[in-house]
């Protein structure tokens, strides 16, 4: 049977598991394949990671609450405001040893 695949509104590549179809590790838009993140709904307890920020909040159900404290943004974020500055650092590193 054929799996449906949602579409992002940020472009970007995806490297999945074959056998269901499911990206599970999309890139960084601006830094190609040096930096990738994993999807945390497919982890097998993804409740020991909440949200960091909360994207595309323009487009969410009115039912959906966001819980306080948590930034939310209407669409994607700037990382220079929201990372933190080790987690800029680590990105800044794999992007300077890239061909």
């Amino acid at each position: 049977h054929e799996q449906r695949r949602a579409r992002h509104p940020i472009a970007h590549a995806a490297a999945g598991a074959a056998s269901f179809h499911s990206p599970i590790s999309p890139v960084d838009a601006g830094a190609g394949d040096a930096v990738r993140f994993v999807r945390v709904g497919t982890l097998d307890n993804p409740d020991a990671l909440p949200p960091d920020i909360h994207i595309f909040t323009a487009s969410k159900q009115p039912w959906v609450v966001l819980p306080p404290g948590t930034p939310a943004v209407e669409e994607y974020y700037d990382r220079e405001k929201y990372w933190p500055e080790e987690s800029l650092a680590r990105r800044r590193a794999l992007l300077a040893r890239q061909p």
